[in-house]
């Protein structure tokens, strides 16, 4: 899967382990504008948040200086809560969907 963010073409890949951190569950990868996400998550919001999470790292760091940008703690607040509302608000999620299809 490719995510567009901001007009960059981000590849979004599954990867069965991280060498650096055997707990990592994903990476935005800046040198190489490519999202790594865990094979193991199991699906629904475990794969969700931290697809999210780092779709957030890539938001900063693509659109904003490096001074600028979300620390960790921050953006895993950011996603977790973001899913959370989606995840415990389907009428919100209907909205959005009847509204971004017009």
């Amino acid at each position: 899967m490719t995510i567009t963010i901001a007009g960059y073409d981000i590849p979004v890949f599954s990867i069965t382990e991280f060498p650096d951190d055997p707990l990592q569950l994903g990476e935005f990868d800046h040198m190489t504008y490519e999202i790594h996400i865990r094979s193991t998550l199991p699906d629904g919001i475990p794969m969700v948040d931290t697809l999210i999470h780092e779709v957030i790292h890539a938001i900063c760091h693509i659109a904003l200086a490096s001074e600028d940008r979300l620390a960790e703690r921050q953006v895993t607040t950011l996603s977790t809560i973001l899913i959370d509302t989606l995840f415990r608000n389907p009428k919100l999620r209907k909205c959005l969907e009847e509204r971004w299809n017009g």
